[in-house]
């Protein structure tokens, strides 16, 4: 197995830790997703507030791609359906109802790519893909020149991909063979293990990588291994492989995920089976040990405040509250710097940016708006994330993932 040893990154020993051990997880009533969730998207509505779904019922579908689906989670009753501005959408919540079977979806055609692309898009998996550049759901009949799959996770305060690939492995390893139906290209498979968590094949590729974070993010994997650039890759996370093989198995979504939920104010720091898409506001009294914990959604470095967690969250951080002057964003972001305990001048960022690209001069250029020599530097390998570790170490405080995504939106827009 290839391994790739990284410099620079940085080490995180935060407290609160969750401990090696995979716990059931509070029952709950609702569950939802909020703008956050579909920043990109446009939707044509197929249910309405008030409707009884099952789980694995579309609610909606991209207005621009027909064939992509938006499921819901779990059974129950549709309470809330916002559109903003532009009717994209705002806010969602299911009212969680026994009783009711989740839906059934026929896995004998996705044996082969165009079955198993039909799968995927109709039973809502299809935007568990992330596409590069520019990070949107890949269109229905792309094809990847590779796909990576995300078995490694750095971030602080996150769980140990291999507790909850270990007692999945045969969901994993028919959801990681079953990728290889959606291009001819390689599939890599990005752990942090010394031995491969899956045999090779002719395209399933197992790669170690170790270093300090951002060692386990997407994009340094696509830099080392094929940056994307003009070239689309996309990317997918290991949990995400369970959810494609238990569909393949059981013909039904797979209705939680293994949640690492951490942080100094948590109560019980371990990893816990939660329902997709929580309302955290209703989990709040069991997971903090204070009520004016701030409860985050993702990790501490790229979490959000929020209601419900997020459809690529895999975490729960449990911090104590900013302090009592700081508000808004100014106060979460000091929140998420005194837990990384981490300051540098923008001159000095290239030490913790391990991607081979100019670190300085590329934020130079999102902070000016000069899209042409940001791309020239590298931005279309990147996305909001990759940033986030430079954000919350620089002086400046600058969040350079949303300038990152200003210059991406813009770039995507002339191509």
């Amino acid at each position: 197995m290839r391994s790739i040893r990284l410099a620079g990154g940085l080490r995180f020993d935060l407290p609160g830790a969750p401990a090696p051990r995979l716990l059931s997880g509070t029952a709950i009533s609702r569950v939802g997703w909020e703008a956050a969730d579909f920043a990109r998207l446009r939707p044509r509505l197929a249910r309405k507030p008030g409707d009884q779904v099952r789980a694995g019922d579309c609610l909606m579908v991209d207005r621009r791609r027909s064939a992509i689906c938006f499921t819901a989670p779990h059974s129950g009753t549709l309470r809330v359906l916002e559109l903003g501005a532009q009717r994209r959408l705002e806010r969602l919540e299911i009212e969680l109802e026994a009783g009711l079977e989740p839906r059934e979806f026929a896995t004998d055609d996705a044996s082969c790519a165009s079955g198993l692309r039909q799968l995927m898009q109709s039973s809502g998996l299809w935007p568990a893909l992330r596409a590069r550049p520019f990070g949107g759901i890949p269109d229905p009949e792309a094809v990847p020149a590779a796909l990576f799959v995300q078995a490694i996770d750095t971030q602080p305060l996150a769980a140990d991909p291999l507790l909850i690939i270990e007692p999945h492995r045969s969901e994993f390893e028919r959801g990681l063979k079953a990728l290889c139906l959606l291009g001819s290209g390689p599939v890599f498979v990005c752990q942090a293990a010394e031995t491969p968590c899956i045999e090779p094949g002719a395209q399933i590729t197992p790669v170690r990588f170790v270093g300090r974070h951002p060692a386990g993010l997407p994009g340094t994997h696509v830099h080392q291994l094929l940056p994307a650039g003009r070239r689309q890759v996309w990317e997918i996370h290991y949990q995400e492989v369970i959810a494609l093989g238990h569909l393949l198995e059981h013909g039904r979504l797979w209705p939680q995920r293994w949640i690492a939920v951490a942080g100094a104010d948590a109560r019980q720091p371990a990893i816990y089976a939660l329902p997709v898409a929580a309302d955290l506001a209703e989990l709040a009294p069991t997971l903090a040990a204070s009520t004016t914990s701030a409860i985050i959604s993702g990790s501490p470095l790229h979490g959000r405040l929020g209601r419900y967690l997020g459809r690529r969250h895999y975490q729960i951080s449990v911090l104590p509250p900013p302090r009592s002057d700081a508000t808004g964003w100014r106060g979460w972001s000091q929140r998420r710097r005194s837990a990384i305990g981490a300051m540098l001048a923008l001159e000095q960022l290239d030490t913790v940016f391990p991607f081979g690209l100019p670190a300085t001069p590329l934020l130079r250029a999102l902070s000016v708006g000069d899209d042409e020599r940001a791309v020239e530097l590298g931005a279309l390998q990147l996305l909001e994330e990759d940033l986030d570790l430079l954000s919350h170490v620089c002086v400046s405080g600058v969040r350079y993932g949303a300038l990152l995504r200003r210059t991406l939106q813009a770039w995507e827009a002339g191509s």
